[in-house]
């Protein structure tokens, strides 16, 4: 049986792959948008959803928050 702190670090650690492919993600909408300025939130969500609508490869269902631009 897996302890606590064993939750905690895998949680933590799908939490932080699941923002680390939202942003590459959001990056390239913004690349191929031709970098336009104050898009930034906008592509966040398109990459969050288009996440979201993806069927999850490892587990992940909980979408994250964007981050403050």
């Amino acid at each position: 049986m897996k302890n606590h702190t064993d939750y905690e670090a895998h949680h933590s650690s799908s939490i932080i792959a699941r923002h680390e492919a939202i942003a590459t993600l959001a990056h390239d909408l913004w690349l191929r948008a031709g970098r336009p300025e104050n898009q930034a939130q906008a592509h966040w969500l398109e990459a969050e959803q288009a996440l979201v609508d993806a069927p999850p490869e490892d587990g992940l269902t909980q979408p994250l928050l964007p981050v403050d631009f």
